[in-house]
């Protein structure tokens, strides 16, 4: 019977890479079973590393190479220009505005989510507060405070994953004109961040233009990434696109002629 052994990583494509060094072969020739995919957890809490169960394939399970067959000659076609994939669609902010807020579902979420967020505050034992301002399609909670940079956190990666939480408990359950979509922002950060992003973006497009190659950002979120598609999304000769897996996903600005 084909040996099976466990491997743990912080992710599963970790795991499998130490799973081919122990056998030392390649990935086409052992059979994989995660476990556990992992976790980062909250703010570096919480974090649960990835478990795979891995072993050689038998003889038979390997795929073996077809002979290959004598090809016949082709009238030569034209070239073609190659075509470039990109997964840009996703981060396009090429959408639907967002609905309008209902007056019901903005109440309440001003009150859940200032519940949410002033609990979240407490229990870090920041000093901090949070206001609410109920816009047309949103309700927006802005920090306050000397230690609202904890809650900012490294290019806003914090903030956004305090706002993604408020909105699950916002609209747990809640569809429809019930849902109210929530933006947390600290004081001025956000609209200074996009401020930074736009003048980044058009430097990139520049550096792309004058040396006719590709300039790569590092790694960003996906409303980062969204920020600079935007930006450049009309400018002449250039194209952008995402290339890249989170967390290491990076928008790659493109000369075209």
């Amino acid at each position: 019977m084909t040996e099976r052994i466990e491997f743990v990583a912080k992710t599963v494509d970790e795991a499998v890479m130490n799973a081919m060094k122990h056998f030392n072969t390649t990935r086409d020739r052992i059979n994989v079973r995660i476990v556990e995919e992992g976790s980062k957890g909250l703010f570096g809490f919480g974090a649960k590393d990835a478990k795979i169960v891995a072993a050689l394939k038998d003889i038979t399970e390997i795929p073996q190479p077809k002979k290959a067959e004598p090809k016949k000659k082709a009238e030569p076609k034209k070239k073609a220009e190659p075509k470039v994939e990109t997964k840009e669609e996703e981060e396009q902010p090429k959408r639907p505005a967002p609905a309008p807020v209902t007056e019901e579902a903005a109440k309440h979420g001003e009150v859940a989510a200032l519940e949410f967020i002033n609990g979240l505050i407490s229990s870090m034992g920041l000093d901090c507060t949070a206001t609410t301002e109920v816009q047309t399609d949103c309700v927006k909670v802005v920090l306050h405070g000397e230690d609202v940079g904890t809650l900012i956190g490294r290019r806003g990666d914090t903030l956004d994953s305090v706002q993604y939480l408020t909105n699950l408990y916002v609209n747990k359950k809640r569809k429809g004109d019930d849902y109210c979509r929530i933006i947390v922002d600290s004081e001025t950060y956000r609209a200074k961040r996009q401020e930074t992003l736009v003048r980044l973006a058009n430097s990139m497009a520049a550096k792309a233009t004058k040396y006719r190659k590709d300039m790569s950002f590092e790694p960003m979120n996906p409303y980062e990434r969204r920020i600079i598609h935007s930006a450049l999304q009309d400018k002449p000769n250039i194209k952008t696109k995402s290339v890249g897996e989170e967390p290491n996903r990076r928008v790659v600005v493109m000369y075209k002629k």
